[in-house]
């Protein structure tokens, strides 16, 4: 730990004892972040253990209440996990690379982009597992802002202020997004020139929701398109007072002209509740897959360059809809300012038609049918390890998707299957629900039963977790 600063204490005010001259103050104790696996690079000097857990123990050596996380690049080979009340601050360009990286609640991380201790790029990247964030997200640097999961999912549920002065990413490679933030709160996520959500891995969605707006002043790219022939489940949903915005007089003057709002998807876009798409130039709404469908309810507009002050109030942008093959459908409340292209029809999004069953041929008359006994098969289960993604009810605010365990050095989860069906789990391979569901038997409900089981055993890895909604994929580790 570094030597205790010195400092003047002065003449306390309203009758307090009168302390003067030089004192010794003493330096604040460490923040400790506990660490799965190995620690290479800046932040890996501090690293101790205690109580048998590994930490890097961080110094808050100007006593703003905040602990300095080290310049330069930091990998982790398993989980960061910050800790509540931990509060970090980073400073210069920073790249923090973990297995998984978690913020419980309660914690804090920050950075400003004003000296003297000024963030310039920063990237937080979870190399293995999820990026899950339930606390404070502060971050506001002054070149690029990174938040990534190349294999899990990006979830910022807490309070969350993201600001780059230029590019602002959020990728998931290969899972899902989720910014929430709760009612009555502000989340911003902005970047001077660009504003990418991405998700675009064969099963992810975008789900961005609640008080929070998205801007940059040029661009904004809301994409899960994803370049691949077989596809799961793919929602973008933005939703419940969330704004998107490239309008100048939202985001501040820009030397060059603003771009579109972009939102891209190679499943349904679902606009809901209240939501305002507000472009300085164009809205591109594209559903690339055939039969996908737009949905437009609840009060929703969609603005293409109008001007609110200094300009005549008059809609010069256009509004695009670009698949002819994915329905737009409006409950009748949407407002739409600019010149529309695509065709907007009246009517609500609903589940797919399905096939009315065929009836079995009816019996002849006095013919009493003679029942076939059905043999009872044998099922020979066989012993695995796994790790499952699966989606989740919490006690407030919107579903999310979680890992089964939850770290990335967590010990996998044992699971019997059955042994015929063992040969479709390749060790490595993510095996999505759709995929599973058509092994027959009881598979998957064996798989919602044991994450449903492991949830319930760990709830401080999983706080507010009130159920398991569904399957998303299962992957056999050995």
């Amino acid at each position: 730990m570094r030597a205790s600063p010195l400092a003047t204490v002065v003449t306390l005010a309203f009758g307090a004892a009168v302390l003067s001259g030089t004192a010794t103050v003493a330096a604040a104790a460490p923040c400790e972040v506990p660490f799965d696996g190995t620690c290479a690079g800046a932040a890996c000097a501090s690293v101790t253990t205690n109580g048998g857990a590994t930490v890097l123990a961080l110094d808050d050596a100007d006593l703003n209440g905040r602990c300095e996380w080290p310049a330069g690049q930091t990998k982790i080979s398993g989980t960061l996990r910050v800790p509540s009340p931990v509060a970090i601050e980073f400073r210069g360009n920073t790249t923090v690379r973990a297995g998984a990286i978690v913020v419980d609640a309660g914690a804090v991380l920050t950075a400003l982009d004003t000296a003297p201790s000024a963030a310039g790029k920063l990237a937080l990247i979870a190399r293995n597992g999820d990026l899950s964030v339930l606390g404070t997200l502060d971050l506001v640097v002054g070149d690029d802002l990174l938040l990534e999961a190349e294999h899990g999912d990006v979830a910022l549920l807490g309070s969350t202020t993201l600001r780059s002065r230029d590019r602002t990413t959020i990728d998931a490679r290969q899972g899902d997004v989720s910014i929430h933030v709760a009612a009555g709160d502000h989340g911003e996520v902005f970047g001077v020139n660009n504003v990418d959500v991405f998700a675009r891995g064969a099963n992810g969605s975008i789900d961005i929701d609640g008080p929070v707006q998205v801007g940059a002043r040029r661009r904004v790219t809301i994409s899960n398109r994803a370049h691949v022939s077989v596809l799961g489940p793919k929602l973008l949903r933005v939703a419940d007072g969330a704004v998107v915005t490239t309008d100048q007089e939202r985001t501040g003057r820009a030397p060059t002209t603003p771009s579109d709002v972009g939102l891209e998807a190679s499943g349904p876009i679902v606009i809901a509740n209240g939501v305002l798409l507000d472009s300085g130039r164009n809205v591109r709404i594209q559903a690339k897959q055939a039969g996908a469908q737009v949905c437009l309810s609840q009060q929703v507009t969609i603005e293409a360059a109008k001007a609110q002050t200094g300009g005549d109030g008059v809609a010069h942008g256009r509004i695009y809809f670009t698949n002819a093959a994915a329905p737009v459908l409006d409950d009748g409340t949407t407002q739409l300012f600019g010149t529309v292209y695509g065709t907007v029809q009246p009517g609500t999004c609903g589940p797919a038609a399905t096939a009315t069953p065929t009836p079995p041929a009816p019996t002849a008359t006095g013919e009493t049918p003679t029942p076939i006994p059905t043999p009872t098969a044998t099922v020979v289960l066989t012993d695995a390890q796994w790790r499952l993604s699966v989606r989740v009810a919490r006690s407030a605010g919107s579903a999310v998707n979680v890992g089964v365990p939850h770290g990335s050095l967590d010990a996998p989860i044992p699971l019997a299957i059955a042994q015929d069906q063992l040969p479709s789990f390749r060790i490595g391979d993510q095996v999505t629900k759709t995929e599973i569901d058509a092994l027959g038997g009881d598979t998957t409900s064996r798989f919602v039963s044991a994450a449903e089981q492991y949830i319930q055993a760990h709830p401080g890895d999983y706080p507010g977790v009130s159920g398991v909604l569904a399957l998303r994929w299962v992957e056999r580790t050995s």
